[in-house]
């Protein structure tokens, strides 16, 4: 038998085992017999861009994914035990028996991929991203829903693992050209709940009842001047989302409901409706949703329904209810979602008096305690970007 070498490679996505002997047949044939959905195996082709992440020189140098499991399935089909102090490119690399390293890979807008996929590391994340009648995370593929990616970057961190996400999101040039004709007072806490949400990327804003609500929505299409969906629960809701967008920023709204079906550059939609006839109507790339009082829980199953079947680049709830206060199911919702980017005080009003009490941009620690943020995220609460976009056309007419 031909003498073995076992090196640790990184690649753009995640580690994998080089396995390097000169040519054997008697080894390549047990290799060959590696289920390929279990360890991911392969050899180096000069025309395989994939390999060539690897730096392979040779037909002689195979791969695998570098992991317990994988391990294991090697050493019991190829009868070939691996060392495990194992040479790497990185001097400063983990061995797999200290802290593992993992990856976190958004692969698409609606969904993300663990790697490695580990019994330890697929348990940790099923009990975390699971709600009591519903498990989120998918054991066979390694991956859930995109808006869990944060609860399941801080609980691997808190199991003490190296946690390393990557983001493969491409924004499209679907641009709105709206512009600002919002006549009213724009409050810091709308500004800063916009500012917030942009960075994010999308998350759950908690704002009071009202038009502010709709207005510091409205705010964030503005600046990032992309096509989208709003989602509402009833036609009232519908009607008062279309006079604002016609008012605020000059756009005039498709409407699917009822007794109207037509898209536009923004399009406002009643959720049943859309549920029912998605794919018969939706024909527009949208790059932002709104999901409009996503904190109604009777209807969270219809929310991850079409949530998981649209793949907008910004995803976006407006709660009016305090997100922490509400049952175990928000869970469901903000795996289409996100967790919560910002969340405001309750704005008290006085007829008498034009004060009102001020608005936090709330961190993780903060929500619905008052403690200060902790030195790391618990796996159970969402985490927040310390950034902040700059509201770069507030002064645009």
């Amino acid at each position: 038998m031909s003498d073995i070498t076992f090196e640790i490679s990184e690649s753009e996505y995640d580690q994998k085992l080089l396995v390097k002997f000169d040519y054997d047949e008697d080894i390549v044939e047990k290799i060959k017999q590696l289920p390929w959905e279990d360890v991911h195996y392969g050899y180096h082709k000069p025309d395989d861009k994939e390999s060539e992440l690897y730096g392979y020189v040779d037909e002689e140098c195979w791969f695998l994914d570098y992991n317990n499991d994988a391990i294991e399935i090697f050493e019991n089909v190829v009868g070939i035990t691996i060392p495990t102090d194992l040479p790497s490119e990185d001097s400063n690399q983990d061995a797999i028996t200290g802290t593992d390293s993992v990856t976190l890979t958004a692969e698409r807008n609606t969904q993300f991929r663990v790697e490695p996929q580990t019994e330890d590391i697929i348990n940790c994340l099923e009990s975390a991203l699971s709600t009591s009648d519903q498990v989120l995370f998918d054991k066979g593929s390694g991956t859930a829903p995109l808006g869990l990616l944060d609860r399941a970057e801080n609980t691997l961190a808190d199991e003490g693992y190296n946690v390393t996400t990557t983001w493969k999101n491409k924004e499209t040039e679907t641009l709105l050209g709206s512009k600002w004709r919002f006549e009213g007072e724009f409050k810091e806490y709308q500004r800063q709940a916009a500012a917030t949400t942009i960075e994010n990327t999308g998350g759950i804003i908690t704002l009071p009842e009202g038009e502010e609500r709709i207005v510091t929505a409205l705010r964030i299409l503005f600046e990032i001047d992309q096509q989208a969906l709003i989602i509402t629960h009833d036609s009232g809701a519908l009607e008062r989302w279309r006079e604002h967008i016609e008012t605020t920023i000059e756009i005039s709204p498709g409407v699917i409901s009822e007794n109207s079906c037509f898209e536009r550059k923004i399009t406002v939609a009643t959720l049943s409706q859309l549920v029912d006839q998605r794919k018969d109507i939706l024909n527009n790339t949208y790059n932002a949703v709104i999901f409009d009082k996503c904190h109604k829980m009777e209807e969270n199953q219809l929310i991850q329904k079409i949530g998981n079947e649209v793949d907008p680049y910004y995803r976006i709830g407006i709660s009016t209810n305090p997100w922490d206060e509400l049952p175990s199911e928000k869970l469901t919702i903000e795996g289409v979602i996100r967790g919560v980017s910002y969340e405001a005080d309750r704005v008290k009003m006085d007829e008498n008096s034009e004060k009102t009490t001020a608005a936090k941009n709330r961190t993780p620690g903060e929500i619905g305690t008052g403690s200060p943020k902790p030195d790391k995220p618990t796996s159970n609460e969402p985490r927040q970007s310390q950034k902040q976009h700059t509201l770069s056309r507030f002064n645009e007419s």
